[in-house]
């Protein structure tokens, strides 16, 4: 059996010190190979969905040392949450004005965590929590969620269900869920 490089293609012998690396066995071809890939944790961007409650403002205590370390921008997002309708009703949504005050709140709250070296952009948005969470990390390729739980168990989880669950199950990146 042989180790090979992605990058090179040739044999290696020990996996240096200043590259973290993966092995994965290729099996399935039948071929003798591992190869070696390299894992390089790389953050450009860190999303947050606040919803204003202490538990969720928990989670800027992760993405604020994550942000430095890696250089990322951290962006904050708010859903709000369309109410459950009946059929034949419908829902106009949040005006101008509601918007630029939730925007303007998320400001103030990155202003208050994020020491000015770290980038921040807010964004509101009105939708169902867990599935615009996952669409806005979509749309905006970010490389990490990080995001509160309020940990219910028993009869609250299955009423009331778990935005973080649903982010984690759906997410199209990592998810770091705080307690």
């Amino acid at each position: 059996m042989k180790l090979t490089s992605p990058e090179t293609g040739r044999a290696k012998g020990s996996a240096s010190k200043a590259r973290i690396s993966k092995v994965i066995a290729m099996g399935d071809s039948g071929a003798d190979v591992i190869e070696m890939v390299p894992l390089v944790l790389k953050l450009k961007e860190i999303l947050v969905p606040i919803d204003f409650s202490k538990t969720a403002v928990r989670a800027l205590h992760y993405a604020v040392p994550l942000a430095r370390q890696f250089g990322a921008k951290v962006t904050l997002v708010h859903v709000v949450e369309l109410p459950r309708l009946t059929p034949g009703i419908e829902y106009i949504g949040i005006d101008a004005i509601e918007t630029r005050r939730l925007k303007a709140k998320l400001k103030e709250l990155a202003k208050r965590a994020f020491p000015p070296d770290v980038a921040t952009a807010v964004v509101v948005e009105l939708g169902s929590g867990y599935d615009t969470i996952v669409s806005v990390a979509k749309k905006r390729s970010v490389d990490l969620i990080v995001i509160t739980t309020r940990g219910y168990t028993g009869l609250k989880h299955v009423l009331m269900g778990s935005t973080a669950e649903q982010v984690v199950r759906h997410a199209p990146c990592p998810v770091l869920v705080v307690r």
